[in-house]
Formats: C-alpha cells, structure tokens, sequence
C-alpha cells in the first residue's frame, strides 16, 4: 500500500479471510517494512517483524535510503565448508579452477545485479579461493594469478563484472520500460548513489574504466562508443577482458620486477600455452603471479635459504639469475645472452608477462572507422526479368581476435555483374556478420530498385 492505513487494513482482511476457509497465516515468516520513520512506527504496532533490508526475489533488497549488502555478504559464510572441501580434494588444479563459477562465485554473488558489492569483499572471496587452491605463496599475487586462468570468470571480480552487465542488458532487451526508467535516472542523477541496478551497473562500469554517456550508449576504456543493448556477448566479453587486465596490471606495476607492465596481453601471455603440461603451466602460472623465486628474497623470512649467489659472491636476486654464469648454459640453450635478458621490459624479462601491444588501440579504431558500404550499388538490375542474386561472407579468422578480417560481397547472376563489395564495420569481425552485411546489401538494392 502506498500507506500504512492500507497496508493494516489489507493485513487484517487477509487474516478474516484466512480464518474463514480454517487456514492460518505463518507470522514467523511474514514481515513489513517501511519507507520513512513515521511508516515504520505505524507498522510496528502489527506485531510482525519490521525489515529495512531481507533477501528476497533473487537478491538483497533494502527498503530506503541507505545502502545495505550484509545478507548478500552473509552468502560468503555458505562457502566455509566448501573450501575446506576444495583444499582436501585431490582433483587437478584446473578441475578445481573449473568448478569456481558455477559452485562458489553464483552462491556468493546471487543478486548482485541490484546490491552494491564493496571491493573488500571480492578481495575476501579471491583470497580464500587462492588458499583453498595452495596458491598463497610467497609473493603471489591472487588478483594477477586468476586473472591469467584460461577462463577469467574464476576470478570473483571479473565475474562479478559480467554477471551484472549481462543481466542488466538481458532484462533490459526484454523490457518495454526498462530503458525508459534507465534514461530517466541518469537524467536526475546528481552523484546520489542508492540501491537498485542502475547504480550497481554505473558502479560496474567505472570499475573497469567504462562510462555512461546516454542510455543505451556506453563508452569502453578506449573512448569507443557501444550501444549497449546491441552489443553481442562475445564482444562485450572481449573487451572487459582488456580492461579487467588493464586494471590487473595497474595494481602489481609498482613491483621493480613487474616494472613496464602496461596492460597484459593476454593472447602472447596465456592463450598461446597450449603445448604445455599442467606441471609446467603450473610452474609458469606461479611465476607469473609475482612468486618469489630467487633466494634473496625467501631468505628475509627463511634463515636456512643462502640469500647470496656463492658463484658470483653478489645478492642472487631475481635480477641476478638473468646474468648469473651458473645458468649460461640455458641461455645458450636458446640462443640468448644476459644483453638480450636485460634489455626486454623487467615484466617480460623476469615474470613471462607480456605487456599490451602498443598497436591494438589503433587496429581498434580503425576497424570502428571502416566506411559502410552496404549503400553504394555497382550496378542495376536487368529490366523486365527475375533477377538472382549470390549473396557470401569470409572472414580471415587466424591468430589473435583482434586481427580478424570480415567482408562481404553481392553478386547478380543474371546480369553477370557484381552488385557491391565491402568490409565489415565495427569491431566484431566475424563470418556471421560478414553473412548479415551481405544480406542487408542486397535487400537494399531490391527495395532501391
């Protein structure tokens, strides 16, 4: 009721109209809430229990003002036996890698979509996941080390990332008044965040160096425009990931050896790691996660480890075993020297972390500045006869995603003449695309002549 007289005057009908058929309303689990203070005094005289804030419809809901999110954290404390499960399990890493999604980050974060999550608490649930896992070694880094799994979505952050934008825009795809109410807010917005989606989602965003330029449209941590409810679940997939990384490695570039680490490239770093075995991709993953190797440094915490290199008489940092003559057999071994070592940036060098090409910023804007051409006609139609039209898409699909090349081309048999011919725009470069642009053309052409 939109006042508390209505709401009283609705409880009561409600217990006649039970007592009549002989059934009893279960007042343990029934409760009201209101909105203002003079609201919630009216209600308390009911006797029944009076909630700001209950789990309730899939999610943390809160009534009023201020933000609450303990019964959404509370879901952690459902994970404690869990973990202790995950530690004892002699499943291979990557299983247990696997199983984090589905059994411990959709328990922990069910809701999220509409309940502000504080980063501390994301910290909390990454933290116990990576000792769960064994991986708290000396110098880890959890958030490095998840980020770098085969499926990012191990992570609780990113998870937490995708889950609310790809339930935002599912719900808003398949509501007529969503969108409506999604311009209205950003138009009153004046800083005041509150409970709901659209704050969690503008919250989401900034997270990852997104922002909200006017609903649908959307604006990605290189400045490019998205509409956000046409945007497909892969791309939008693609490019989170680039922030997400982005944001890894502004946390861990302050380390001297994690020096030059400008964003991580993922492709080089983890995506090429297919030959490996799962004890050398272990080996390789704990590495890169910033664990520490040399002996000088377990030696600050450990006296039984010689934190001196006893070839070189010098420190045997994590510098040192680059130049260190006691492993000149291994540069040998693949045809590289200490100069060689030294010379590439300290994150490559020490950690096997590649930093984000320089070039893909502009191989991304020029595919967002690929002229359409489904408007440019070649040629005309035969007069007076049934024209039949070829329609196909390619795409070049080699290597990294960002160098996928997509174009389609329109062909009119009948006249035995091409009717146009061009790339796709926009960064989703796939054969699908290529197929649709192709389509569209022709369409175009039949209803232009």
């Amino acid at each position: 009721g939109f006042r508390p007289l209505q709401v009283v005057s609705a409880f009561f009908s409600t217990m006649g109209f039970f007592k009549l058929w002989g059934l009893s309303l279960d007042l343990d689990k029934s409760y009201v809430w209101g909105l203002t203070p003079q609201c919630r005094q009216i209600m308390a005289y009911l006797g029944l229990s009076l909630k700001q804030d209950v789990l309730e419809l899939g999610g943390n809901m809160c009534f009023g003002r201020p933000r609450r999110n303990r019964l959404l954290k509370a879901r952690a404390l459902l994970l404690t036996g869990k973990w202790a499960k995950l530690r004892r399990s002699r499943a291979p890493a990557a299983q247990k890698v696997a199983i984090l999604p589905a059994s411990f980050w959709a328990v922990a974060l069910h809701g999220v979509a509409i309940c502000p999550v504080p980063d501390g608490h994301l910290h909390d649930l990454r933290q116990s996941a990576n000792k769960a896992l064994r991986w708290n070694q000396a110098g880890s880094n959890a958030m490095l080390r998840f980020a770098l799994q085969p499926n990012m979505m191990a992570d609780p952050g990113f998870y937490h990332v995708m889950l609310v934008l790809t339930t935002f825009q599912r719900i808003c795809r398949g509501s007529h008044t969503l969108l409506a109410c999604w311009r209205w807010w950003f138009q009153s917005f004046q800083g005041d965040l509150q409970q709901g989606p659209f704050s969690v989602l503008l919250t989401t965003l900034t997270s990852v160096g997104w922002e909200l330029v006017d609903p649908p449209w959307i604006r990605d941590h290189l400045g490019g425009d998205h509409d956000f409810l046409l945007m497909s679940g892969p791309l939008m997939k693609q490019l989170i990931q680039d922030a997400w990384l982005l944001k890894v490695a502004q946390n861990v570039h302050h380390r001297p050896t994690m020096a030059g680490l400008t964003g991580i490239d993922r492709h080089v770093t983890v995506e090429t790691n297919t030959t490996l075995t799962a004890h050398q991709l272990s080996l390789q993953m704990a590495l890169q996660s910033g664990t520490f190797i040399d002996t000088w440094s377990h030696s600050k915490y450990d006296k039984s480890k010689q934190g001196y290199c006893q070839v070189c008489d010098c420190p045997n940092t994590h510098q040192h075993l680059l130049v260190c003559s006691k492993y000149q057999h291994l540069r040998e071994k693949f045809s590289l020297t200490s100069a060689e070592l030294t010379s590439w940036p300290p994150c490559f060098a020490h950690h096997l972390l590649c930093p984000r090409s320089p070039f893909v910023d502009a191989l991304r804007a020029y595919f967002l500045n690929v002229p359409d051409k489904s408007n440019i006609f070649d040629s005309g139609p035969e007069a007076d006869e049934v024209n039949h039209l070829f329609t196909d898409g390619s795409c070049f699909a080699h290597g990294r995603r960002e160098t996928h090349l997509a174009a389609w081309a329109v062909y009119n048999a009948t006249t035995q003449r091409p009717l146009g011919t061009g790339p796709v725009p926009g960064l989703e470069q796939t054969i699908g695309r290529g197929e649709l642009s192709a389509l569209v053309f022709a369409l175009r052409w039949a209803l232009d002549f």
